[in-house]
């Protein structure tokens, strides 16, 4: 397997981790009712940014169009984000974490550290050099579309509505 193929299957099982960590969910029980509506908004667009454009970058790093930067920025918001939370620094919650949850936060750093790694090797290899990024219109638009959507769905549920 390649570099670039192995960070797309590493992307695209670290978006699945994420995705199944939305609020309103089955894992996500926690209640974040006491954090303003506008910092829950804006924590939901930068994880959805962060799960759809894995799943993007994923697809970019298959057909070899991406800079290897991308990864390794995906990469390390994965590790912080769930480093962040684990360590009971943002967000807060009254709810404590509950077993799935930790657990599928660990599995995400312990796969974030993969794909910031290989992103150094990618950068290294000829791959990396000759790649453009170029993403159809129609994915961009399906995917803003999509993100509103999902920060929608997820700010209301982690307010408890």
């Amino acid at each position: 397997m390649t570099i670039p193929r192995a960070l797309s299957a590493l992307l695209l099982i670290s978006a699945i981790l994420l995705i199944s960590l939305a609020p309103g969910g089955p894992i996500e029980t926690r209640d974040f009712s006491h954090i303003p509506a506008a910092v829950l908004a804006l924590f939901n667009v930068f994880l959805t940014v962060l799960g759809l454009g894995s799943i993007l970058l994923a697809w970019l790093l298959f057909s070899r169009q991406c800079r290897w930067y991308w990864p390794f920025l995906a990469g390390a918001s994965y590790f912080l984000v769930y480093g962040l939370d684990l360590l009971t620094i943002f967000p807060e919650s009254p709810t404590a974490m509950n077993q799935a949850l930790w657990a599928i936060e660990v599995a995400g750093m312990i796969v974030a550290l993969p794909v910031m790694i290989l992103s150094g090797f990618f950068m290294q290899s000829n791959d990396s050099s000759r790649s453009q990024e170029q993403v159809p219109v129609a994915i961009i638009l399906g995917a803003g579309l999509a993100g509103l959507v999902i920060v929608a769905f997820t700010t209301i549920s982690a307010m408890g509505g």
